[in-house]
């Protein structure tokens, strides 16, 4: 919540977005990995792409593992 209100400026390393309790995407920065299912998730940097049209998980694997990872396991933890 301080992150929220601007009264903290580092916040959590990850933003996790959730439809009717079940997580479908994870930010970090500039990215989101975002899936309906967990065999087909799609990575995005918001920054060049807004609109989400250009997946780009084939072309930065690094930021695609670590988002990919840790939207897994937040989605079997739930």
């Amino acid at each position: 919540l301080p992150a929220l209100l601007g009264q903290d400026k580092v916040g959590a390393p990850y933003i996790i977005e959730s439809d009717n309790g079940r997580t479908q995407a994870v930010r970090k920065g500039q990215y989101k990995a975002y899936s309906q299912a967990p065999q087909k998730i799609h990575l995005y940097d918001l920054n060049a792409d807004l609109q989400e049209k250009h997946n780009i998980s084939d072309k930065n694997h690094s930021v695609y593992r670590e988002l990919m990872l840790e939207l897994l396991d937040t989605l079997f933890r739930e």
